[in-house]
């Protein structure tokens, strides 16, 4: 951590002054949007997943859901039907669904 991550997270909490999240809400939120979009990054999510950097399955991967015995059907048919995925569609459904949490907790609370 340095100064520019200072200055980022002071920044996000910031923008969240008066939304009626508490002080520690406030600093949940940030490390949370902030542990999302470091873990999918491609740079840094690659190893972590059962996928490449360019979103292809791993070999090994393939090789167990290729399994005649069928032991992953739901994962299997997931992956199918998910197709090719677009770069940055995974942080994109993610942060969408972090910020529209966010934006329910804060509606809430200014009730």
């Amino acid at each position: 951590m340095g100064p520019r991550e200072v200055g980022w997270t002071e920044a996000a909490v910031a923008a969240l002054a008066g939304t009626g999240l508490s002080g520690a809400e406030q600093l949940d939120a940030v490390l949370l949007l902030s542990g999302h979009v470091r873990n999918t990054r491609s740079s840094t999510a690659a190893g972590t997943q059962p996928w490449t950097a360019e979103r292809r399955l791993d070999p090994a991967i393939n090789a167990l859901l290729d399994d005649p015995a069928g032991r992953f059907p739901a994962l299997t048919a997931a992956i199918t039907a998910a197709g090719t995925p677009s770069p940055g569609s995974s942080r994109e459904f993610g942060l969408q669904r972090i910020l529209d949490s966010l934006e329910l907790l804060i509606t809430q609370r200014s009730r």
